[in-house]
């Protein structure tokens, strides 16, 4: 877009005369592509992040803080009967149709997808096909593990692994996967082929957008060498009546 950018390490900026620096060049806003606990490690083995902190303080970070509060673990508090007192009927309806049940992977007890109450870690062990266990704070698709796709052994073994690190896993249902067929150029021809697909919403001042997203992975996320795709309203023959003036067609049209 033509607006002059570098890409460096985080422990590359320095702090100068009130300004932030990297590579002799003044910085005025920063993308960052890692999380705050990769940050407190380089901190920890002695690198100065004072100048990130800086960064941070004056709102020069993108993502800023709030990203770190962020967690997949937040859809507990939307997914877990206990809660629900403190919801209206219709985000309670809305949250039952969207929001897939998640839990933050500990020993305790509480409610499975339909309600009944079981311990978590015997219920997780034995429903491994319909669960999927995931960081609960990175991105890109990073150490997800789809129950259906590893064998038991491995699934107790990730449990295992995931239960040391506390607060870090969340276990959750397993979604909906839907397929889409698109054209493909290969060798000078082109071909079908399919790719799993997401969609998803984001609120502007003015309206609604959309986003759509395919992979061949079935994790679909553009980090997994996945991509964009175009989303198409199509609208019903009767709202293409009303749009033109005339009497709607048969439905069959």
């Amino acid at each position: 877009l033509g607006v002059p950018t570098l890409v460096v390490e985080p422990t590359a900026l320095r702090s100068e005369n009130n300004q932030l620096l990297a590579r002799g060049k003044r910085i005025d806003l920063i993308y960052r592509d890692t999380t705050l606990s990769e940050l407190c490690d380089l901190e920890e083995k002695g690198y100065d992040m004072h100048p990130f902190r800086t960064a941070f303080r004056r709102g020069q970070v993108i993502s800023s803080l709030e990203g770190e509060f962020d967690h997949k673990s937040v859809f507990e508090v939307f997914t877990d009967p206990n809660y629900a007192q403190v919801f209206s009927q219709k985000e309670r309806e809305l949250f039952k149709r969207h929001i897939l049940w998640t839990r933050l992977l500990r020993d305790s007890k509480t409610s499975d997808p339909r309600g009944k109450s079981v311990d978590l870690l015997r219920f997780v062990q034995h429903t491994q096909r319909t669960l999927v266990l995931k960081p609960n704070r990175l991105y890109g698709g990073k150490g997800i593990v789809f129950g259906c796709e590893v064998t038991h052994r491995t699934w107790q073994s990730k449990i295992e692994r995931a239960l040391k690190e506390r607060g870090e896993w969340v276990v959750q249902q397993l979604g909906t996967l839907r397929k889409k067929s698109f054209s493909s150029p290969t060798g000078g021809s082109i071909r079908e082929k399919d790719y799993y697909v997401v969609s998803g919403f984001f609120a502007t001042e003015k309206g609604l957008g959309l986003v759509g997203r395919m992979s061949e992975n079935k994790v679909v996320n553009v980090a997994r060498r996945g991509g964009l795709t175009p989303i198409l309203l199509m609208k019903s023959s009767h709202e293409k009546s009303e749009a033109s003036g005339r009497e709607p067609q048969d439905a069959r049209n």
